[in-house]
């Protein structure tokens, strides 16, 4: 495998510390049967989602059906005065620790976001904030 010596110092992340731990195609029989039929959210969801494409490519594994929504979008929609809507910025503005490429600070603030927004936006879900914030849903399918 190749590790891109710029991912490695934001993440630290090196052939060492995986040499031991399951292949993509391994974790993703379980991480697919969690996620399966629910909608996903990503902060600048756009990358998150061709890393997946890419590993799913690199592994010929069939995409699956999967909706997912922008959190930067939603929080553009939600908080238009903020300076920055960066996730450090928007995180802060929630009363949030923040540590940038910590992937569970990330997921906190993404739900922190959907929850908030949907508090705010008086909606019962991420759906319906979506659609209340007119923010488009995207969609990823075996026939794409």
């Amino acid at each position: 495998m190749f590790f891109d010596p710029n991912n490695v110092m934001i993440h630290g992340i090196t052939a060492d510390r995986v040499a031991d731990k399951p292949s993509f195609a391994e974790l993703w029989v379980e991480v697919h049967s969690e996620i399966q039929g629910m909608p996903l959210v990503a902060y600048n969801v756009s990358f998150d989602i061709s890393v997946l494409r890419h590993a799913l490519d690199d592994y010929r594994i069939q995409y699956p059906e999967l909706h997912y929504y922008c959190t930067r979008a939603i929080s553009r929609a939600l908080w238009p005065t903020l300076p920055s809507h960066g996730l450090e910025l928007v995180s802060h503005y929630l009363g949030l620790p923040f540590r940038r490429h910590a992937v569970e600070e990330d997921a906190t603030a993404c739900a922190a976001i959907v929850l908030r927004g949907s508090s705010e936006a008086g909606v019962a879900d991420l759906t319906q904030l979506a659609q209340h914030l007119m923010v488009r849903c995207g969609h990823l399918s075996p026939k794409r």
